[in-house]
């Protein structure tokens, strides 16, 4: 549930506009939880998260790097297969 619940907030902050990496951590975590070394481990849970967005046509990358959603929330149904 925590993953699907995640890639939701991650497409739905890609639905309101394109973003860097960097530009959709801070738009799901609040910079509270994100200070000191924090901020990496973030970096990382989004990209984590990102990577089967990715892998699924669910979200690109364009050439400026900014993370563009396609509208699909085809992750629905690998996160399901995943279930355990």
């Amino acid at each position: 549930r925590h993953h699907a619940r995640r890639l939701r907030r991650m497409t739905r902050k890609l639905a309101e506009k394109e973003m860097t990496l960097e530009e959709l951590t801070r738009a799901l975590f609040p910079a509270r939880k994100l200070s000191g070394g924090n901020f990496m481990a973030g970096v990382t849970e989004v990209a984590s998260h990102l990577e089967l967005l990715l892998e699924t046509g669910d979200v690109s990358a364009t050439p400026e790097g900014k993370l563009r959603w396609h509208g699909t929330e085809k992750f629905q149904e690998r996160v399901a297969s995943l279930a355990y």
